[in-house]
């Protein structure tokens, strides 16, 4: 599908794009990621928008001689190819729901909140969050706005990274895990008696 890029930001080494449709708009669940292609180079990203919203949204951390990232600047007001949605981290209507997620992992867990705070979805949410630095965090005052219990942590700032002791006082068979971030962070999870867990991880 082809979408025009039409507003980027930056925040630390974190960008946020937004693409517009030409054409047909892709519908999504709240959860999924879509693969983008510009100049040639394919890589997937987590939608960070609402499926409610006209346009697309994506939160990107810029990658050392990253080939796509490495292009970020100059990709204002030129056309992208996106297809999927792809993913089985779907938000499923969930009303008792802890997020973990570091770093860009937090794009699709930001779906899902844009959603629930668009829909009046009532519910007991919880949000752990950790990055690197606070400028590297750009949905920091939208999520003052949400009804959800948040724990947010920067680690190169002298924070504890997030780990399962953080949710020993949650009864955690009443609720669904949702845990988006690296392979070795995602791993620490896994074994937590949930409800149920939904993971999209990488690297």
């Amino acid at each position: 599908m082809k979408y025009q890029i039409r507003y980027v930001a930056k925040s630390g080494d974190v960008y946020i794009l937004r693409a517009w449709p030409l054409e047909e708009k892709l519908n999504f669940v709240p959860g999924q990621f879509a693969m983008l292609e510009y100049s040639g180079i394919k890589r997937p990203y987590s939608i960070a928008s609402s499926p409610n919203w006209e346009y697309l949204e994506f939160m990107i951390t810029k990658k050392e001689n990253g080939k796509f990232t490495g292009m970020l600047d100059e990709m204002l007001d030129k056309k992208i190819e996106i297809a999927g949605p792809f993913g089985h981290m779907k938000y499923e209507n969930e009303t008792k729901a802890i997020f973990l997620a570091t770093g860009a992992g937090l794009a699709p867990i930001m779906s899902i909140l844009r959603y629930i705070n668009e829909e009046k979805i009532e519910g007991d949410f919880h949000l752990f969050f950790s990055t690197r630095y606070r400028n590297h965090h750009p949905y920091q005052s939208e999520l003052q706005h949400f009804n959800i219990n948040k724990v947010e942590r920067f680690t190169r700032e002298g924070d504890p990274r997030l780990s399962p002791e953080d949710l020993s006082n949650f009864d955690l068979s009443e609720y669904t895990l949702y845990i988006c971030g690296a392979i070795d962070f995602a791993k620490q999870f896994k074994d937590l008696k949930a409800k149920r867990i939904k993971v999209e991880a990488w690297g």
